[in-house]
């Protein structure tokens, strides 16, 4: 077993996991179109967060998706 820390995977391993593991009743028969959709909008708001957000706390999470 190989251990990655978490912020090298990035963000798509999180939205995969969200979509096997999410409430059915929004992903059943819906995985492709949603995984399409977080890669059609997640890496732009990600990029914009990036240049124009200001952080001014730490959650913890912050760093999984930059």
């Amino acid at each position: 077993m190989i251990y990655v820390e978490p912020s090298a995977l990035g963000w798509k391993p999180l939205t995969v996991s969200w979509i096997q593991l999410g409430n059915r009743k929004w992903t059943e028969g819906n995985e492709q179109i949603l995984g399409d959709l977080f890669d059609w909008f997640v890496p732009p708001c990600l990029l914009f967060v990036k240049k124009h957000g200001v952080q001014l706390i730490s959650a913890g999470v912050t760093n999984l998706v930059v």
